[in-house]
């Protein structure tokens, strides 16, 4: 075998697994392209670091969300140097479930690893019903290529990463409004999750137990969401939130014997075992979700308990309720028509 061990992407779960096998003496290497895409982390992380100006512009959230992948990815280069990690740069293509196809530009190499780990990474998922043009309706890889902060955001999914982007939005002074078919809060993260503490702090505004079925571009150059219940809510940009899936395509992965849900994202064990005995997943790639998830007696439990209100309807009207702190969807941001 040329190596002991094979890293497969450069998530950060997939380099610390390189160096700490390197620490024991393994010959290590991880393939990938040598760049960093920006990422919900640093983009948050970047808006903490301009926190300071009167207003932040896209240009210096730009900057400086590039200023930190570059860091990054010296500070990554520093310490896999520093433990004797092999760098390849290029495309892994499976061969068996030890042996891998590495093409960069015309040349093709061929490894071999006595273990391989995925560390691929996910992308937003991008529904052909939502028309995502990268302009108005947008995911969170090309939110940064906007020239303005919009005024105004619909965010379609409430998951992780539709909370988080909420509340990075929000801190922007962005007017937020997140659709989702999940009829309450506390079904999307936890009483105790450190989420739930951010929205309450901050101004944004909820549909729930509605559907969102299309968007569109309306012609005052204004993004509209189409819902199930009939209304359409307008914004200047609607971000799609709604999944994620995996950076596996092109990896071959049915040769090595390793199974894939319907959204790219490796079928693996709580260990991060793939149902290949040489080949485990790490980080995004292997489709784990958050660790809790509660169940709707058990949110319920925990609300009588805490003599904490489930969530209340506004006005009567179905699908629009509110959190205590958090207010109720209706706004000048994001109108209802």
């Amino acid at each position: 075998m040329d190596y002991d061990l094979l890293v497969i992407g450069e998530d950060r779960g997939g380099i610390e697994r390189a160096i700490a096998a390197a620490q024991q003496g393994d010959r290590v290497a991880i393939v990938g392209t040598g760049q960093s895409a920006p990422s919900l982390d640093s983009m948050r992380l970047a808006i903490i670091n301009l926190a300071e100006q009167r207003e932040v512009t896209m240009a210096a959230w730009r900057a400086e969300v590039s200023r930190l992948n570059r860091c990054q990815l010296q500070s990554d280069n520093a310490e896999l140097d520093c433990f004797g990690v092999e760098r390849i740069t290029g495309q892994a293509k499976f061969v068996s479930p030890r042996t891998v196809t590495i093409s960069h530009s015309h040349e093709q190499r061929i490894v071999s690893s006595t273990e391989i780990v995925l560390a691929c990474g996910s992308r937003s998922q991008r529904p052909p019903y939502l028309r995502c043009d990268d302009h108005f309706v947008l995911t969170i890889e090309s939110l940064l290529g906007l020239v303005d902060v919009p005024r105004s955001t619909i965010i379609v999914g409430a998951g992780e990463t539709g909370l988080s982007a909420a509340i990075m939005l929000a801190d922007l002074g962005v007017d937020v409004t997140v659709v989702d078919e999940h009829v309450t809060l506390l079904e999307l993260c936890g009483m105790f999750d450190p989420t739930f503490d951010a929205i309450q702090s901050l101004d944004i505004a909820f549909r729930l137990d509605d559907a969102v079925i299309g968007t569109e571009l309306r012609p005052d150059l204004q993004a509209g969401v189409r819902l199930a219940s009939g209304r359409v809510i307008v914004a200047d940009s609607v971000l799609i939130c709604v999944a994620q899936e995996g950076r596996t395509d092109g990896l071959n992965l049915e040769t090595a014997g390793v199974g894939v849900d319907e959204r790219g994202r490796v079928w693996c064990d709580d260990s991060g075992r793939t149902w290949a005995p040489t080949i485990a997943a790490v980080g995004r790639v292997a489709g784990l979700s958050r660790t809790e998830r509660h169940s709707r007696s058990d949110i319920e439990l925990s609300a009588i308990a805490f003599d904490y209100p489930v969530a209340t309807n506004v006005r009567g009207e179905p699908g629009v309720h509110h959190f205590p702190s958090v207010r109720p969807l209706i706004s000048a941001g994001a109108a209802i028509r």
